[in-house]
This record gives structure tokens, C-alpha cells and sequence, in this order.
């Protein structure tokens, strides 16, 4: 597995790492996952859902589901979330809600 450095404006940092990445992806450098957690959940993966990426990946803390943001139909999720977690998606029943579009998704609970 290799990941490819991703050059991004300081000034603009998330949706730097979100237009950089998805330039790749329509420049055909098209990864086989994407594993994302804490604001690049939250922030740079829906970006990228919305206007990139229908592959697999992976959101640690189900970032996506806990900034409100539009799953895509027919995406491939891998949710991790903790019992511990702040957000609401701890719960298994809100991580199913919210990624009731999709049919086939993962999620992973820790304790």
C-alpha cells in the first residue's frame, strides 16, 4: 500500500486537502480506499462524496454521519465508532439510519 503526498494551501487546510485529492481522482490517480477520521470525516470526506469519490472507505468516528453531510447512494462505507464517542453515533441504530441508502456498509464498534 503507498500513499501519495498531497501538496495543499496552509491557508485553506481542509478544503485544500479536499480540492487536492479530488484533482487527483479526475487526474485518474484513483485510489483503491480512503480512510479519514476527526475533521477529514467531518469535512474533507463528504467533499469528496459528494463531487469525487464513490469507492470504498473508511470514516473513524462516522464523520460524515456526524456533520449531517449526504451519503451517496451506492457508495461503500466502513464506519468505525466507539461506545465512548462524543456523538451520537456511538449508537449502531443512528450509524443504520443514516447510512440507510447504501447496501452494503460496514460498521465497526469499540468499546
Amino acid at each position: 500500500m503507498s500513499s501519495v503526498a498531497v501538496d495543499t494551501d496552509p491557508d485553506d487546510s481542509l478544503m485544500g486537502v479536499a480540492r487536492a485529492i479530488g484533482a487527483r481522482i479526475k487526474a485518474g490517480v484513483v485510489p483503491k480506499l480512503i480512510i479519514m477520521g476527526s475533521r477529514g470525516g467531518q469535512v474533507v470526506l463528504p467533499v469528496l462524496l459528494r463531487s469525487f469519490w464513490r469507492g470504498p472507505y473508511v470514516a473513524i468516528n462516522t464523520g460524515p454521519l456526524t456533520s449531517n453531510s449526504a451519503i451517496p447512494v451506492g457508495s461503500d462505507p466502513w464506519v468505525v465508532t466507539c461506545g465512548q464517542d462524543y456523538f451520537n453515533t456511538r449508537s449502531k441504530d443512528v450509524v443504520a439510519r443514516g447510512l440507510r441508502g447504501c447496501p452494503r456498509w460496514t460498521a465497526t464498534t469499540c468499546a
